[in-house]
């Protein structure tokens, strides 16, 4: 309500006075709610990085403020080898911030379920079979190219000498031994001595690892005669 006044004097100075206060009055409210604002944002903030700390590894102690808990881990699967941690399918505990931020993006691992577990046995079930098999094969190949006895090479010889023109290649011996024994080889699993004269050599072919034929060379000239050759 407007209060009275025992003469209009009075009341227009009331009036005036009321008017110059006014735009201070307002801003004085201004700032007190911006000064509010800013408060209320900045301890929203606070506790944001209190909380966000490690996957929430603070907490409120007693009788008020933060405490530090103790850094936990999470338990995961390797999915790919890890030259640190181990093999694929080994089963680890490493920190929670290290799986999220690098081994899980890098698909280098998941998080233990029985799901991924079922899927891991079953890819190593698989791989053993793989290998099972390739071993199985290398044996026979191994065998087959044992069996075939003293691989035998004619070489021009340069006159005078037991040295040859050129020298056995891998790329002979890989050749020889496909057409003798109808095993294919690669030149660069052959292992050979440096071969330049006449003579007897042995030689290795890399069927798998761990498993490699020995092989037994003969090296004679050309137009020798079968028991110069011997026995292939």
């Amino acid at each position: 309500s407007v209060p009275s006044f025992p003469c209009p004097a009075m009341g227009i100075e009331f009036a005036m006075t009321a008017v110059a206060f006014a735009p201070a009055a307002m801003q004085s409210r201004r700032r007190l709610r911006l000064t509010s604002v800013v408060l209320i944002a900045a301890a929203l903030l606070s506790c944001w990085q209190l909380c966000a700390v490690d996957d929430g590894e603070t907490a409120f102690a007693r009788g008020g403020g933060f405490r530090r808990r103790k850094r936990t881990k999470q338990t995961i699967v390797l999915t790919e080898d890890h030259p640190r941690l181990g093999e694929k399918g080994k089963v680890v505990e490493v920190k929670r911030g290290y799986f999220r931020n690098w081994l899980f993006p890098q698909g280098l691992a998941k998080k233990q379920d029985p799901t991924i577990m079922r899927q891991i046995a079953k890819e190593a079930a698989e791989k053993k079979l793989a290998q099972e098999k390739m071993y199985g094969e290398a044996m026979e190949k191994k065998s087959k190219i044992e069996g075939h006895g003293t691989f035998v090479f004619k070489k021009k010889v340069r006159e005078g000498t037991d040295k040859i023109y050129g020298s056995l290649t891998q790329i002979n011996v890989a050749e020889e031994i496909v057409k003798a024994c109808g095993v294919p080889v690669r030149q660069v699993s052959v292992d050979l001595p440096k071969v330049t004269e006449l003579g007897d050599y042995t030689a290795t072919i890399e069927l798998a690892p761990d498993i490699a034929a020995t092989i037994s060379i003969k090296v004679v000239g050309e137009g020798a005669s079968e028991s110069e050759e011997g026995e292939e």
